[in-house]
């Protein structure tokens, strides 16, 4: 028999007292960001944006590649480890939307490929890229003509045009690249000087400006409201336009002032 005044006791009357458990409400959304090994940027970038917006979680997730260089033999290559990075994202069904967060590697693959890697792994969440997002943010902006700024070699860069004026219906008027290999080189770029080339490569015509790369510093909290300021216009960046195309596809409509007019406006 317990004695009344015993630590056991008093331990057994305090537990009698603790409120019962009660559990929050389920997040508005789960995102879900497969990303390359060597992606550093988004990983600061990317929560400080989804703060932003109530209720919804952001998970980020790397795969599997055997090597850092920038290259579509790279991308190819790594293309199967996909469905296996999104497949860590458990329970799967938690996932709102999923999509890679590598614009590079989501041009040279394609949507069809990502899309079937990334819906084994989670059947049930919609599912982008960072190429795809570009363009949805092309459209929403009413982009005819465009600038473009990328950290690649010439033929990633080459792609990168490409794609915008065969899937978003604009013409590439201006277009600089910085020649980067790797995305140690691609992140070390400061954020003013991707402003400088920003600001060297725009065309006057250009209705809007787009950065390309999730590795380029250009998604930080105001970077793209002063570069809007600065040129008057419009500018798309690869992270911007993928958390904006995630939020939307994961049915959020919430506006999100400090990134530009994309996610101000649409």
């Amino acid at each position: 028999m317990m004695a009344a005044g015993s630590p056991r006791a008093a331990l057994r009357r305090a537990f009698a007292s603790l409120p019962p458990v009660a559990f929050g409400a389920p997040p508005r959304a789960v995102l879900g960001c497969i990303q390359i090994p060597t992606d550093f940027v988004l990983d600061r970038e990317g929560p400080k944006l989804i703060e932003g917006v109530p209720g919804v979680e952001l998970r980020l997730q790397k795969l599997s590649m055997d090597s850092d260089a920038i290259a579509a033999d790279t991308f190819e290559r790594a293309a199967g480890s996909l469905g296996a990075a999104a497949a860590v994202l458990r329970p799967p069904e938690r996932c709102t939307a999923v999509g890679l967060a590598c614009t590079s590697m989501a041009f040279t693959l394609g949507g069809a490929r990502v899309d079937a890697e990334l819906q084994r792994a989670c059947p049930a969440a919609a599912t982008t890229d960072m190429a795809r997002a570009q363009v949805a943010a092309l459209r929403a902006l009413g982009a005819r003509r465009v600038a473009l700024l990328t950290p690649y070699v010439e033929a990633l860069s080459a792609a990168n045009a490409a794609t915008l004026e065969a899937e978003a219906g604009v013409a590439v008027r201006s277009r600089a690249t910085m020649g980067l290999e790797v995305d140690a080189q691609t992140t070390a770029v400061t954020p003013a000087c991707i402003a400088a080339w920003a600001r060297a490569v725009d065309a006057t015509d250009a209705d809007v400006l787009v950065v390309g790369c999730s590795a380029f510093r250009a998604c930080d909290y105001g970077f793209v409201d002063a570069l809007e300021a600065d040129l008057g216009k419009p500018v798309v960046t690869s992270t911007q336009a993928f958390l904006w195309a995630m939020l939307r596809a994961a049915g959020v409509e919430d506006r999100i002032p400090g990134y530009g007019a994309l996610l101000r406006r649409h």
